[in-house]
């Protein structure tokens, strides 16, 4: 079932990409470009090596203006300067704030190629969370509306994320699938920092997919690629998934170095976001030598510093943001929420009503299997005694005709020596008596009944599991299963105790146990 539901999901996402690769070439000659526009009007881009607070002051007063003039795009732009801004001061709660107020700016415009950038950086910030499916969820959307608009390059990055989605949830196919997509976007629209995160990402995919040798080569071209282009934050990166994939391919050594090198990297550039994972390669490194004692040091620096920086009150805040965000944008359709209110109560009702009926026919369910139960525990319970009686009474009659055996047999021998071996008539009828008395068929059928009783289907399944047993055998099995003496199983059975060792030999021989191997027990765990 869950193979079908995987084949599925993975049939549904090809279509759902072809669709929408369908439509995003379809309007090709009209090609937009969200990042175009959100590099050209950056007051401060990042190569300006502007400190974070003060890039924070310029943006901040950017924004303002263009409030001022009304202009909805640069307002977006103006948010999202400002969600990467407190996304490099480690205050996501912050950065949570400008990219929800982008997101409501950039659906009041309805233009499908703003929303679609802003989705493809609200997926930046579930990946700083921690959080797969909301990121997968904005990847996508991010690719939907971008095709829509008619922006190769945004769809390019949007599939590029989704496949790092589906890598970091162990999808690999699907991975591989939008990697394939994603690269001849990029390659043809975007510029070489786009490359170099899709080559960084693939590289993850395949450390996640167990082939570190082959992911060392792509992120080395991404950690060059980085380098050259001057990208502080994505160098630090780059240096960790190359030490990471020198970890996975059990090169410690080269890992511990790249790891240490980009601890001193990325503290240097501030993004200590970054940090957190160097701390967990580090720690995996030192265990996978056996050197426990700076595993759990570095264990503790990284549970340490991300409680700092992503701690559930910051969560807390976020989702506290978004509701607020919510609330305000239903405080302006005031009249079409009551009626929806009243709506969901009208719901609500129904449904209570059918889960009071439910939970009604549940608790009939139950007190119905409660009674049944009880009724078969006691009919068990009641068997048991019988099936204990039962064994006491033949035990008993056949104690009692062994006695009469003994009595009989000396008697018949005396006889037999005075009147030259004639038999006295009575004498014959009690030894046949005897013979026709010690367990009868009448008595073993009874006997089996009240324990069919007492173990339900127990036979049945005796005699499934071994088909070859002899009745002998079977009946030893079951006066065993009875925790019954070799002397009371050969009263029982009007057979001597050598007699119930021999079949006792032939019921291990059939039940292939070893000589250490104890029979009693082995009847009593069946």
């Amino acid at each position: 079932m869950k193979s079908t539901l995987s084949i599925f999901s993975y049939s549904a996402s090809i279509a759902c990409t072809l669709m929408l690769s369908f439509c995003f070439v379809s309007v090709l000659t009209g090609q937009a470009n969200f990042r175009e526009d959100y590099e050209r009007e950056n007051p401060v881009p990042t190569s300006a090596g502007l400190p974070v607070e003060e890039r924070v002051k310029v943006h901040q007063e950017w924004l303002e203006e263009a409030i001022a003039k009304e202009d909805t795009l640069l307002q977006i732009l103006g948010e999202l300067y400002l969600f990467y801004d407190y996304v490099r001061l480690n205050d996501l709660t912050g950065a949570s704030t400008h990219i929800i107020k982008a997101e409501h700016l950039a659906a009041k415009s309805g233009n499908e190629g703003w929303q679609g950038g802003v989705a493809f950086r609200k997926a930046h910030l579930h990946t700083y969370l921690r959080e797969p499916e909301k990121w997968l969820n904005a990847a996508q959307e991010a690719s939907r509306l971008c095709a829509l608009a008619g922006d190769s390059l945004c769809v390019g990055e949007s599939y590029q994320s989704i496949s790092a989605a589906y890598g970091y949830m162990d999808s690999f196919d699907l991975a591989h699938h939008y990697f394939e997509l994603a690269l001849p976007l990029l390659e043809k629209f975007g510029e070489k920092k786009h490359l170099q995160t899709a080559l960084a990402n693939y590289g993850n995919l395949l450390i996640g997919e167990g082939e570190p040798l082959k992911a060392i080569a792509y992120q080395k071209r991404a950690r060059d690629l980085a380098r050259e282009i001057g990208n502080d934050v994505n160098l630090g990166r780059a240096i960790n998934n190359l030490a990471n994939a020198y970890r996975m391919a059990g090169n410690i050594p080269k890992a511990i170095a790249g790891f240490e090198e980009a601890i001193e990297h990325n503290k240097r550039i501030g993004h200590y976001q970054s940090v957190v994972r160097n701390y967990a390669g580090l720690r995996q490194s030192y265990q996978a030598i056996g050197d426990y004692k700076s595993a759990i040091a570095y264990q503790e620096k990284y549970y340490s510093l991300q409680d700092s920086l992503i701690g559930s009150r910051t969560k807390l805040k976020i989702a506290e943001l978004e509701t607020r965000f919510m609330e305000s944008e239903q405080a302006l359709e005031l009249e079409k929420s009551e009626r929806a209110l009243i709506e969901s109560r009208r719901k609500t009702e129904r449904q209570g009503t059918i889960l009071l009926a439910l939970l009604t026919l549940s608790l009939i369910a139950v007190i119905f299997w409660w009674r049944q139960n009880k009724r078969q525990k006691a009919r068990i319970e009641e068997s048991k005694k019988n099936l204990g009686v039962v064994t006491r009474l033949l035990q008993e009659k056949n104690e009692a005709m062994m006695r009469l055996q003994q009595t009989v047999t000396p008697h018949a021998s005396s006889d037999n020596q005075l009147k030259g071996g004639a038999s006295k008539p009575d004498t014959s009828e009690h030894i046949n008596l005897f013979n026709q008395s010690i367990l009868t068929e009448t008595d073993w059928t009874e006997f089996k009944a009240y324990f069919d009783g007492s173990f339900p289907g127990y036979v049945q399944r005796l005699r499934s599991a071994f088909p070859a047993m002899t009745e002998a055998e079977e009946r030893l099995f079951l006066l065993l299963k009875l925790n019954l003496t070799s002397k009371e199983i050969s009263n029982i059975l009007g057979i001597s105790t050598s007699g119930v060792k021999k079949t006792r030999n032939r019921l291990r021989k059939k039940l292939s146990l070893s000589a250490e191997e104890n029979l009693e027990e082995h009847v009593r765990s069946f």
